[in-house]
């Protein structure tokens, strides 16, 4: 009988504190959550965020030239080095310059 009852309060302990903790747990998330909604609607985010786009787009500008997507990392490499080989092939060619496949 001793047995059955320390077991059985072990097992309410045990739920209790399971239930405090996901309470808690809950709490921090909920927390967590608010703070970064309330940093992402500051203006130093906001600032901070606009600076990234038009990097990101100053970038995709100059790296994709008309391509509005950016393209793929391989289309990037290859449009690269076929405006390098154009550019390469308006001026002085270095023996480099022939190894160059677009």
């Amino acid at each position: 009988m001793q047995t059955m009852t320390a077991y059985k309060k072990t097992q309410e302990t045990l739920s209790h504190a399971g239930q405090k903790a996901t309470a808690a747990l809950s709490n921090v998330g909920s927390a967590i959550t608010k703070k970064f909604g309330d940093m992402r609607n500051s203006p130093t985010f906001k600032s901070f965020e606009e600076k990234m786009e038009n990097t990101v787009t100053t970038f995709k500008t100059k790296v994709g030239g008309n391509n509005s997507s950016g393209g793929s990392f391989e289309e990037v490499l290859t449009s690269t080095a076929h405006a390098s080989a154009q550019d390469s092939s308006a001026g002085t060619r270095l023996p480099e310059d022939e190894d160059l496949q677009c």
